[in-house]
């Protein structure tokens, strides 16, 4: 009895150290940058979700740069993803009022179901370049509310659009 008691405690040691847990698949650095229509995004969240497990996330900083990490409730966020294929999704808006939401980037590219954007991520990687586009919805004129260049649009719609009009044009083997 005490031998299968042992036995078993040393079972679980090992996969807790080994690595036999849902946590234990090998995580790679992934940061980069987004630029919509080449300039950067200055604000927003970019979201990798995988085909299995759990996303990854990171705030878009001033610089338009961002630093992957793996979200999970009632757990520390671990840097990183784990080799594989994503669909991608950005999301930069701002509340006007309870009515109106003012696009940053096309809200398309808020739902990883409608964005168009794929990534297989193989290696570690610090130059990771995520490129977005108005295309034809961008709007006519100037925002006065424009906080980052970005010439955002106001829509009265919260849900993301639900098919995307054009790709992200590709610069390198690291773009989208």
């Amino acid at each position: 009895m005490r031998t299968t008691y042992l036995h078993f405690l040393l079972v679980g040691i090992s996969c807790c150290a080994g690595g036999c847990g849902p946590n234990s698949e090998q995580r790679v650095p992934v940061a980069g940058r987004v630029l919509i229509d080449g300039q950067p995004l200055t604000s927003g969240t970019i979201r990798f979700v995988p085909e299995s497990g759990r996303p990854a996330s990171s705030a878009i900083m001033a610089d338009g740069s961002f630093d992957l990490a793996s979200e999970s409730v009632n757990r520390v966020s671990e840097m990183g993803v784990p080799r594989g294929k994503y669909r991608v999704q950005v999301s930069a808006s701002n509340i006007v009022d309870d009515e109106t939401i003012r696009w940053n980037a096309p809200e398309k590219y808020a739902d990883f179901r409608t964005s168009g954007l794929d990534v297989t991520i193989d290696r570690p990687t610090d130059d990771l370049l995520v490129e977005l586009t108005w295309g034809d919805a961008k709007p006519a004129e100037e925002s006065d509310a424009s906080r980052n260049g970005n010439e955002p649009s106001e829509s009265k719609a919260v849900e993301p659009a639900s098919s995307p009009d054009t790709a992200p044009s590709s610069q390198g083997e690291d773009a989208l």
